[in-house]
């Protein structure tokens, strides 16, 4: 039997400009939400926390899941989650040089969105 898959969290932050806060990681080769694992007995939340601040150096805060997904990899139990941060703090700084190349606010279109599941969701409650 094969290792059980690690569920894992994606972060949208959005400045005063309403661009999203996106990084070029080198493992996918395109722009992506910061984000990563969710380690064993950590929430979704606290693991947002810190993939952001371990990836770009921004502290988050006042955070919500505002979707989620799994993903049924060969029964594996594996969740998707997409939290939205409603504040954040701190200077962007590219923290993890071996996995991320850029780091930007960018006005993001629809066809650029890599995770276009959950891209309506972003913007609708304002």
């Amino acid at each position: 039997m094969s290792a059980k898959l690690p569920s894992f969290v994606r972060v949208v932050i959005q400045n005063e400009k309403r661009e999203l806060l996106v990084i070029f990681e080198k493992k996918w080769n395109c722009w992506v939400f910061p984000g990563g694992k969710i380690e064993p007995n950590e929430t979704p939340l606290e693991a947002a926390k810190r993939e952001v601040f371990e990836e770009t150096n921004l502290i988050i805060e006042d955070s919500e899941i505002v979707a989620e997904q799994a993903f049924d990899t060969k029964n594996q139990g594996r969740m998707g989650y997409l939290v939205k941060a409603n504040k954040y703090s701190g200077e962007i700084k590219i923290k993890e040089l071996d996995k991320i190349t850029d780091i930007k606010f960018k006005q993001i279109d629809y066809d650029f969105a890599v995770n276009r599941l959950f891209y309506p969701i972003i913007f609708e409650a304002d």
